[in-house]
């Protein structure tokens, strides 16, 4: 009764009270596997990783066929930083139920975290397999594609990692790592106006990413765009994201333009943020002050 209770109390969105039918139904009947699992897919989602996990540790200990309790408890320990300690159980969800695509997809998601990402590919190839229509398997395979190994991708191999990163847009048109990978697949091939169009994309889904917005003011400097870029970099340095960076990428527009004298001044702004900023800028005792010379510093805070 008490864990019909909290599943019930669960669905109504009544989380703290089905938390508790759960609790009171596990101490009547301690080797009750269900409630376990259900307590602890409840904890882990109130944040309480450590509850969620002993929870499922004692579900797959009293019914190891349990499919989803080992694979809640996989990403329940992901989720804690628990990579290496999760695949075991996400390996065993995949043997239980190996025609199950979102098995296959954490699996590889939790792969690619341990940076295992041939493994990774073979899972997300795996669930596409069962599945062409799973837009989170062609981001992981494209995504695992793109940054396995050490060497530099070809040009048809990004293409071809384009055309997954397109594939799972074309499925979740507002997946916002989708557009912004693609983004930098497009920038790398040179196709700058494509590659601005997912940025800006990308920002529409998620308007405060540091990163993508960077790379869009990229985008523009390579295009002689440098006012529209200098617009973005003073936004993200008024908003807070990544003050140093983006105050040391208007510095050397300003420089680009010629105002040596802004450019000092916004570096001595920078230095007040973070006195141990590198010596960006150094004098010519030639010209007495009116050269500037920038050199790289791509810190962030």
């Amino acid at each position: 009764i008490h864990a019909d209770l909290g599943v019930a109390l669960m669905t109504a969105e009544r989380p703290d009270e089905g938390i508790e039918a759960f609790r009171r139904a596990t101490k009547l009947k301690p080797r009750f596997a269900e409630a376990h699992y259900n307590l602890g897919r409840a904890l882990a989602g109130r944040g309480d990783f450590d509850g969620a996990a002993k929870s499922l540790k004692t579900a797959v200990r009293q019914q190891p066929g349990h499919a989803d309790a080992q694979m809640n408890l996989g990403l329940v320990l992901a989720s804690a930083g628990e990579t290496k300690k999760s695949l075991p159980y996400l390996r065993k969800a995949v043997a239980l139920m190996p025609g199950n695509v979102h098995a296959l997809i954490n699996l590889g998601t939790v792969l690619f975290e341990a940076e295992e990402t041939d493994d990774a590919a073979r899972q997300f190839t795996r669930a596409l397999d069962i599945d062409q229509d799973t837009a989170a398997a062609h981001f992981g395979l494209g995504h695992a594609r793109e940054t396995g190994g050490t060497r530099i991708l070809m040009a048809a191999e990004q293409e071809e990692v384009a055309g997954h990163y397109r594939r799972a847009l074309g499925l979740e048109p507002h997946y916002y790592e989708a557009h912004n990978n693609l983004g930098n697949i497009l920038k790398s091939l040179h196709r700058l106006d494509d590659a601005e169009r997912h940025y800006r994309q990308a920002l529409e889904v998620r308007p405060s990413q540091l990163e993508t917005a960077a790379n869009l003011a990229e985008v523009l400097i390579e295009q002689d765009r440098d006012d529209e870029a200098m617009d973005i970099f003073t936004t993200l340095r008024q908003s807070g994201l990544g003050p140093v960076y983006a105050g040391e990428r208007i510095a050397r527009l300003m420089q680009e333009k010629g105002a040596f004298e802004s450019a000092r001044d916004m570096i001595a702004e920078l230095r007040a943020i973070d006195p141990d900023l590198p010596a960006v800028f150094t004098l010519s005792a030639a010209e007495r002050g009116h050269r500037v010379t920038l050199y790289e510093a791509q810190r962030q805070l």
